[in-house]
């Protein structure tokens, strides 16, 4: 099991490595980590590729929809969100809102696609965790975790 910070989480290649090596990982992710839903991955993959029209390379099939974690969150109902404890503090019971989502890690989008053929990857499904705190007053962002 690997177990890293946001800095590791944001890598792409390193994220890429472990799934090769099938190694089960637990990486802290930034708001701006890039997610597919596996329904609209499912999808793009059933679709066929754009039509040929007859000049350089054939186009190839089109990538889902690009997210961040952070859109993807927030776009979350309140009853979606559960309460976790986890042990009592100096300051009472330390608690946060956590939800966990079905994700694919991702980079590139379709606006990109069409540009940068070599900056589009779609990784296997995994769990998105993401955190918040208990009382939103603060205004606070979610705090993000991708586990495979």
């Amino acid at each position: 099991m690997v177990v890293a910070d946001s800095g590791y989480g944001k890598n792409p290649a390193f994220l890429e490595a472990l799934e090769r090596r099938r190694l089960p990982y637990v990486c802290g992710v930034e708001r701006t980590f890039g997610v597919r839903l596996p329904e609209e991955v499912e999808a793009a993959g059933a679709a066929a590729p754009p039509a040929y029209q007859g000049r350089g390379r054939p186009p190839k099939a089109r990538p889902a929809p690009l997210y961040t974690a952070e859109d993807v969150a927030g776009s979350l109902s309140e009853e979606a969100w559960q309460v976790v404890s986890w042990r009592e503090g100096t300051k009472g019971m330390l608690s946060k809102q956590m939800v966990a989502l079905r994700v694919h890690r991702a980079t590139g989008s379709q606006e990109r696609y069409s540009r940068a053929h070599q900056h589009v990857s779609t990784g296997p499904e995994g769990w998105l965790i993401v955190e918040r705190p208990l009382h939103l007053e603060k205004k606070g962002t979610p705090n993000t975790t991708s586990a495979r």
